[in-house]
């Protein structure tokens, strides 16, 4: 584990789970992607519970351990406050960034034609371009050429 992070500690991925120990607590998942774009665990960490100070413990403890952690540049959390307020204040330097899964489910959640007046196949387009821009590889896919025609500017004024 802490050979691959230290050859990879650009990107930290956190989350926790509950569902693998019939004591729910959470296991702790911190990931890392190699040079193969594969998923490495970093470090993972059984925890009584997810308070403030037990999630400081935890995040110190790995960067104690792993002092290639001054090259960490993004963290990948959920929304949980907590957790981001803890990685923040023991990682300054790097950012964090919500994980995908979370920006999707979010923008489902908040694009809707009753909050924001549009009609539904409105609604579809919108989220089929968050879609594409999300998953496209770079900036040559087929995405960005129809951004760059303001085609959606267009239809949003």
């Amino acid at each position: 584990m802490k050979e691959e992070f230290q050859a990879f500690p650009e990107m930290v991925c956190a989350d926790a789970t509950y569902k693998l120990v019939d004591l729910r607590i959470p296991l702790y998942v911190l990931l890392i992607e190699d040079g193969n774009g594969q998923s490495e665990i970093a470090a993972l960490g059984l925890l009584v519970n997810e308070q403030r100070d037990t999630l400081q413990w935890f995040f110190n403890k790995f960067k104690e351990c792993n002092p290639a952690c001054s090259n960490t540049r993004v963290f990948i959390t959920d929304k949980d406050m907590k957790e981001r307020s803890v990685i923040k204040s023991l990682f300054p330097t790097s950012r964090l960034v919500i994980c995908l899964f979370h920006t999707l489910r979010t923008f489902n959640r908040e694009i809707t034609c009753e909050k924001l007046g549009i009609t539904p196949a409105e609604r579809y387009n919108s989220k089929k371009l968050m879609e594409q821009l999300c998953y496209c590889k770079n900036e040559k896919e087929d995405t960005y050429p129809f951004l760059s025609q303001n085609v959606l500017c267009e239809e949003l004024a």
